[in-house]
C-alpha cells in the first residue's frame, strides 16, 4: 500500500504541478488579460517568472501540508544516491514522474496548444557551446538537488522553509535563461516534450547535464554527512517535502 501510495502521489502531483507550469507559460506568451498587470516592456520570460512565484509558492505550501512529491526525478536520484529513500522507492518515483509529465503535456496540447507555441522543447542559444550547455545544466541540477533536500534540516519555520524553494529554483532558472537561453534540470519534462514535438534537436543535453548534475548531488549530500535512512518511508525521510 505505501510503494502505491508513493506512486500515485507522485504521478497525480507530477500532471498537477505541470499542467500549471505549462497554464502559466501559456499565459506569459500571450494573455492579454496578464499582461495588463505586468509593466509594458516586459519579455515573456519575465513575465514567466513573475506568474511562476505565487503559483510555487502556493504548491510548495501544498508540500508542506502532506499533498506533496518530489516531482522532478533527478531529485529522486540524488536521493537515492544519498540514502535518503530505497532503490525501489526511487524507481517508482522515477516512473511515475516521466509518467506525470507525459500526461500533463499530451493533456495541454490537446486541450490548449495543440500548435505546439508552448510545448517546445528546450534548446541552447545557438551561441552556447554544446559543453557549456551540458556544464550550466549540471551545475543548475546540482543547485537545485543538494540544495532543496537540507532546506527543512536548516529552516526550522515553516512558512520560510515553504518560501525558499521557489525563490532557489526561480533564480536557477533565470540563471539557465541567461547563461545558456534554456534551463531545464529535468529529463522527464524535456523528454515529454520532446515526444510531443518530435523535436530531438540537441535534446541529449537535457539528459546529461541533469544526470551528471544530479548523482554529484546525490554524493555531496553523503560526503555532507546526512544520516542515512534506507528503511524509513519516503514521508519519514524527507520532513521538508512531506511525502518524499
Amino acid at each position: 500500500k505505501i510503494a502505491r501510495r508513493v506512486f500515485v502521489r507522485e504521478l497525480v502531483v507530477c500532471t498537477i504541478w505541470t499542467l500549471v507550469g505549462l497554464s502559466v507559460a501559456s499565459q506569459s506568451q500571450n494573455g492579454t488579460f496578464v499582461s495588463r498587470f505586468m509593466p509594458v516592456g516586459w519579455t515573456p520570460q519575465q513575465r514567466f517568472l513573475a506568474l511562476l512565484a505565487p503559483a510555487m509558492l502556493v504548491f510548495f505550501e501544498a508540500l508542506q501540508l502532506g499533498l506533496g512529491a518530489a516531482i522532478n526525478p533527478m531529485l529522486s536520484i540524488t536521493l537515492c544516491i544519498a540514502a535518503r529513500i530505497s532503490v525501489q522507492d526511487a524507481a517508482r518515483m522515477v516512473v511515475a514522474q516521466f509518467l506525470g509529465h507525459a500526461l500533463a503535456v499530451r493533456v495541454f496540447h490537446h486541450a490548449v496548444d495543440e500548435s505546439g507555441a508552448i510545448l517546445t522543447p528546450p534548446k541552447p542559444r545557438a551561441d552556447v557551446p554544446v559543453l557549456h550547455a551540458i556544464g550550466v545544466e549540471a551545475v543548475l541540477t546540482f543547485a537545485m538537488a543538494f540544495t532543496l533536500p537540507i532546506i527543512g534540516e536548516w529552516i526550522q519555520n515553516a512558512w520560510i522553509r515553504s518560501l525558499v524553494p521557489p525563490l532557489i529554483i526561480l533564480c536557477l532558472i533565470s540563471a539557465g535563461a541567461a547563461t545558456a537561453g534554456a534551463a531545464s534540470m529535468n529529463p522527464a519534462m524535456a523528454a515529454s516534450m520532446a515526444v510531443n514535438s518530435d523535436i530531438w534537436d540537441m535534446h541529449w543535453i537535457y539528459w546529461i547535464g541533469p544526470v551528471t548534475g544530479a548523482i554529484v548531488a546525490g554524493l555531496a549530500l553523503l560526503v555532507h554527512d546526512i544520516k542515512p535512512n534506507r528503511s524509513h518511508s519516503p514521508q519519514q525521510s524527507h520532513p521538508e517535502f512531506k511525502s518524499t
